[in-house]
């Protein structure tokens, strides 16, 4: 499953529920384009609705998930191609988001964060403070938008689905 931009989510019970039976039979999940404190702090409570044992940590620089197809040595930080053309910053300003908390400092930083189950196994990727769909999504809007973000957005991407298929 992808999900994107889930720091406005609301989860009722049974999508909780089918949400973790999905992760129970082997399902993965990857979360993406949601930005600042409060859209994590939304989204994780609502993961703990589905699994309250279950615990987010970052991934680190040395994870397979950096080397499984291209070699990466963080996650790349992807912004709307309006804002950076704008602003010719990576990341999304603070304005637009759900109670941003840090302001631009705050959306500055990436966030790569993976989730276990009691097993063990890892379940799901939460790409934070980073948009990687819209380097897909845009990579033909501007040659310049292209070599900055899509190649890394690509690289993440097939590595993501790479480990997760294969783990």
């Amino acid at each position: 499953i992808f999900m994107s931009d889930p720091g406005w989510q609301e989860l009722d019970r049974d999508e909780q529920k089918g949400l973790k039976s999905y992760l129970d039979q082997g399902g993965f999940l990857w979360v993406d384009d949601f930005w600042g404190d409060a859209e994590w702090e939304n989204f994780e409570r609502n993961m703990r609705a589905v699994a309250s044992k279950w615990n987010w940590f970052d991934i680190p620089p040395t994870h397979p998930i950096m080397t499984t197809v291209y070699p990466l040595k963080k996650c790349p930080q992807v912004t709307a191609i309006q804002f950076y053309s704008r602003n010719g910053v990576s990341y999304d300003p603070a304005w637009i988001h759900k109670r941003p908390n840090g302001g631009d400092a705050d959306m500055a930083q990436v966030h790569f964060r993976g989730l276990c189950d009691d097993r063990g196994r890892l379940v799901a990727f939460a790409t934070h403070n980073t948009d990687i769909a819209d380097g897909w999504e845009r990579e033909g809007d501007n040659e310049e938008f292209f070599q900055r973000f899509s190649i890394d957005a690509y690289a993440l991407a097939i590595n993501i689905l790479t480990y997760a298929m294969s783990n």
